[in-house]
């Protein structure tokens, strides 16, 4: 595609989610949505092998909406990866057999059923995901086998950094809630949010896969990158039309130019902090 028809795609995207986002609001309505039926041709045809069948058979079984494969963030088991967590904060939920719907423009989405942004836990109780536990060994490795620091886990969208607060609610990871840990990924986190213009917000919950590499690894942050939200293609936007909201303009250069400079100026910090 040119590179005016592929930011006609993301416009379009992001104006088609707002409108149905502000209908889910107004009217209820969790029909089909307009950035979904915009991809109402790419679906599990467009793979192959064994993650063309499990998709398919994702589709089959539980009825997913046309187009949903643009807002595809789970495993190709329909396992959303950073919910699939021992202390999932959905996991009674599920259990009770409630009907879990996503919001605003994404509300024709169930989050209790496998699919899109599917499953928030486990498909068997406590197992953990080959992804999750592959992700997990590496971090482990790397601790026993050179000098880990941390690490930057990047969202979109919301231009926030998380630092790891002291909660009210139990650490399942930390049975000994170190302090000093605390104030080390504040101070980064507070260089990394002044840097590129990012909000700061303390830990909401040890609910997530995010949340247990914080807790194991303290020096590392959760960045959520952007402020203009129904990702995904959204934030790829990249024009400057006259007129418009500076909100909506060059968003995927300031996104990379901001948090590029960011990394740079944080890393010192984090390496001093991971020394001390």
């Amino acid at each position: 595609m040119s590179e005016d028809i592929v930011q006609t795609y993301c416009l379009a995207y992001y104006r088609n989610s707002y409108i149905e986002g502000d209908y889910s609001i107004k009217y209820g309505d969790n029909s089909s949505k307009l950035q979904q039926l915009m991809f109402r041709h790419a679906d599990y045809n467009l793979l192959s092998g064994g993650l063309k069948e499990s998709v398919k058979n994702l589709f089959d079984k539980y009825d997913l909406p046309i187009g949903c494969m643009i807002n595809w963030s789970s495993n190709g088991r329909g396992v959303d990866l950073n919910a699939n967590i021992e202390s999932s904060s959905f996991i009674d939920r599920v259990k009770s057999d409630e009907k879990i719907y996503n919001l605003l423009h994404l509300n024709n989405i169930r989050r209790d059923l496998p699919g899109p942004v599917g499953m928030p836990y486990f498909l068997n109780p406590g197992e953990i995901e080959a992804e999750n536990d592959s992700l997990l060994r590496f971090y482990e490795k790397v601790k026993n086998e050179g000098n880990l620091i941390g690490s930057f886990i990047y969202h979109s969208c919301g231009d926030i950094v998380y630092y790891l607060d002291e909660s009210d609610m139990n650490n399942p990871w930390k049975s000994d809630f170190n302090m000093e840990d605390v104030s080390k990924n504040f101070e980064v986190a507070s260089k990394y949010a002044d840097t590129c213009g990012y909000r700061l917000s303390g830990q909401e919950g040890y609910t997530t896969m995010d949340s247990k590499l914080k807790s194991l690894y303290p020096v590392t942050l959760l960045v959520e990158l952007g402020s203009v939200r129904a990702h995904p293609l959204s934030q790829f936007m990249d024009f400057d039309f006259p007129g418009s909201d500076e909100k909506f303009k060059n968003v995927y250069s300031r996104i990379i130019n901001d948090n590029t400079k960011a990394i740079l100026e944080t890393l010192p910090l984090m390496l001093d902090a991971s020394r001390k």
